[in-house]
């Protein structure tokens, strides 16, 4: 598994291996503005929580 980091700006469609490029990360803030719909802080910490928890039981294999 590889991944490349670009800058936002810089739309990749394709990977270097020739399959189409998924990005992992969206546009939040613009010009000093939020641009998008965010979770909310109960979300993000459920969210946060089981990812830790994946996290752990993966070091603990």
């Amino acid at each position: 598994l590889t991944r490349s980091i670009f800058p936002f700006r810089e739309r990749i469609v394709k990977c270097s291996c020739g399959e189409n490029f998924t990005p992992l990360t969206k546009q939040v803030i613009k010009e000093g503005r939020i641009v998008t719909d965010l979770p909310s802080p109960q979300k993000i910490r459920k969210y946060v929580l089981e990812q830790l928890n994946q996290q752990n039981n993966e070091l603990e294999e």
